[in-house]
């Protein structure tokens, strides 16, 4: 299953963390995976792009942390984007909430 863990700080998005695998089908056939990996990735070229932010990829794990508000409201387009397929494919996506300081 992939994990999303927002981070939010009064309504303010502080972070995405994503991790793991749909596995809805074998590997190089998972449209889950694929789907979550082009958002992820495009929101990662966005917050590099505007430099609005920062993201760190490690195995299995990817974290997008916004720097400015601008990259706070590239993180909400994640998030509405992300929620789409979590909805569609809820035993493959889920998103867990936490506010932060």
């Amino acid at each position: 299953m992939i994990q999303v863990t927002v981070e939010s700080h009064k309504k303010r998005l502080k972070s995405l963390v994503v991790t793991g695998h749909a596995q809805s089908a074998d590997q190089g056939q998972d449209l889950v995976c694929a789907g979550v990996s082009c958002i992820v990735f495009g929101g990662c070229n966005a917050i590099d792009t505007l430099k609005c932010g920062r993201y760190h990829k490690l195995t299995d794990l990817i974290e997008i942390v916004s720097g400015n508000e601008k990259g706070s409201d590239i993180l909400t387009v994640l998030l509405i984007q992300l929620q789409t397929v979590a909805e569609e494919y809820p035993h493959y996506v889920q998103i867990t909430y936490k506010e932060v300081q």
